[in-house]
């Protein structure tokens, strides 16, 4: 029975142009292993800013929540930061309070808050989450007679 297989120790050796192209599909195999690389950092980092602002409007609203209503009455458009949103770079935070109209015939006691953050991503891509909240002068579950 004869060898059909090619002796790995034979003189026969590869060219030049063969070591070229295998070093050509070597080299794209590593520059796509890098470019995923570097998409999935920008991806996490990304989300992590996002997780990050969503915390820092949650507590803000926590906050809004526990004021007096003659701090929200005065409150116009402010900015916030909290030890939260000061892990994102670039980020800016909003209060904005505006009456929340029930009906035309009852007293303007509801405000609606929202809290506003906007920032830019390793992408340099604007983003931007919101949050709203009503808050009332008396409470909102406070029962009328």
């Amino acid at each position: 029975m004869k060898k059909r297989w090619r002796n790995v120790w034979s003189n026969q050796s590869v060219t030049l142009v063969e070591c070229m192209v295998a070093l050509v599909v070597l080299t794209m195999g590593m520059l796509a292993a890098y470019l995923a690389y570097a998409q999935s950092v920008r991806m996490i980092n990304s989300m992590w800013n996002t997780s990050r602002v969503n915390s820092a409007i949650r507590q803000q609203v926590e906050l809004v929540r526990t004021w007096d209503w003659a701090t929200i009455d005065d409150l116009d458009s402010t900015n916030f930061s909290n030890d939260v949103l000061a892990d994102v770079p670039s980020a800016v935070g909003t209060v904005d309070a505006e009456y929340y109209p029930v009906a035309t015939n009852t007293a303007l006691t509801i405000k609606k808050v929202t809290i506003r953050v906007e920032w830019t991503d390793l992408n340099k891509v604007s983003r931007e989450d919101t949050a709203t909240t009503l808050v009332s002068m008396d409470g909102l579950n406070t029962a009328t007679e």
